[in-house]
C-alpha cells in the first residue's frame, strides 16, 4: 500500500472519524507504520501498522464529500 503525508482515511466504525497521515515510521525491528491525526477538532492521534490501514475491516480510505 502506498500511503504519503496527508492522506484520509477513516475508521471504519458506527461513528465516522477522519484521520489525516501525519508521518511515516520506518522503525528498524518493527513492520511499517504511520502515525494518523483525527480531524474536526479532535486531535486524537493513533499509530497503526500499515498492514492494518490497508484491511477495510479497520481502516478504509475517505473520499470527500463532492
Amino acid at each position: 500500500m502506498n500511503v504519503k503525508i496527508g492522506d484520509l482515511f477513516e475508521k471504519n466504525d458506527k461513528v465516522v472519524s477522519v484521520f489525516k497521515v501525519e508521518k511515516v515510521l520506518d522503525l528498524p525491528s518493527f513492520p511499517p507504520h504511520v502515525r494518523l491525526v483525527e480531524q474536526g477538532g479532535n486531535n486524537r492521534t493513533v499509530t497503526v501498522a500499515l498492514s492494518v490501514l490497508s484491511d477495510e475491516k479497520f481502516w478504509k480510505p475517505h473520499v470527500a464529500d463532492k
